[in-house]
């Protein structure tokens, strides 16, 4: 990775964990978030929930079925998210289809374990049973 992509990539975490810092984990990341639609995808013996609430607000939870063993490894084998593989682990750019582009509208992909957010990211994430994560599109 170019030490500009880099750079720019731990910018936009720093601002990230700030943003949130200031104004709160809960909302729609929260355990208590309606469920606009439930999903199933993906093949394995374990599975474990991810709540995605998109750029509208909609919020699907996915019921996701793997033998991967972190959340990020699980996300991309099934195609739900996309993005770039850098140093640190997935950068998470899009989740079912639905693109965040920092670079045009300060737009990212937050991600959130049981409600709060992440220490690490989805690739650095073992999945646990009866843990339930997130990706919350959020803009700056």
């Amino acid at each position: 990775m170019k030490k500009k992509n880099m750079m720019k990539f731990l910018l936009i975490a720093v601002a990230s964990i700030m943003l949130l810092a200031l104004t709160g984990c809960e909302g729609a990341a929260g355990p208590g978030a309606d469920v606009d639609v439930e999903r199933s995808i993906g093949e394995g013996d374990t599975s474990f929930l991810l709540r995605v609430t998109d750029n509208e607000d909609v919020t699907t939870l996915w019921t996701v079925y793997t033998n991967e063993e972190t959340v990020g490894d699980a996300l991309y084998e099934v195609g739900l998210v996309d993005g770039e593989h850098t140093e640190f682990g997935l950068m998470i750019l899009s989740v079912d289809g639905v693109v965040a582009d920092f670079a045009a509208n300060g737009a990212w992909w937050g991600f959130f374990v049981d409600g709060e957010m992440a220490a690490v990211g989805a690739s650095d994430t073992v999945i646990e049973s009866g843990v339930e994560y997130a990706l919350v599109y959020s803009t700056d």
